[in-house]
């Protein structure tokens, strides 16, 4: 019977459970310290893919910023459950949640690093986020 499904799970920090379905990488995030808005200092965009998070369970938001070189224009999108958000190619984001929290992701396969440029948020930025994320509980 095992040889008829694939099952994955992930009940550890961060991201795990990764499995692939054809082109694209499924996987779990769960709840990181850094994954607060107080400690982003960084956002991050995919230039081949986009990418999918459904919240399970707990609370999520993605900040989101537009600017092809680095993140300009910080704004910021709360998760709802059962929701699918498709953050597209291109786009800079960083996802924040509570320690409860539980997120389905979805991206191409061949989300690397190489393709996944991240950098640092001016201290003007960084405050921004503060200031959008202050409600949010954690």
């Amino acid at each position: 019977m095992e040889e008829l499904i694939r099952i994955s799970e992930h009940d550890g920090s961060g991201i795990g459970g990764e499995t692939f379905c054809g082109e694209f990488l499924v996987s779990i995030l769960n709840f990181l310290p850094r994954l607060v808005p107080e400690k982003v200092v960084s956002m991050q965009k995919h230039t081949e893919t986009d990418e999918c998070f459904i919240l399970l369970q707990g609370k999520a938001m993605i900040f989101l910023a537009d600017g092809a070189d680095r993140p300009e224009n910080i704004s910021c999108r709360t998760l709802e459950p059962n929701k699918i958000y498709t953050v597209p190619k291109g786009v800079w984001h960083q996802p924040v949640m509570t320690k409860d929290a539980k997120i389905l992701l979805v991206e191409k396969s061949n989300t690397v690093d190489a393709n996944s440029p991240r950098l640092p948020l001016t201290d003007g930025q960084t405050a921004e986020v503060r200031r959008l994320g202050a409600e949010f509980a954690h």
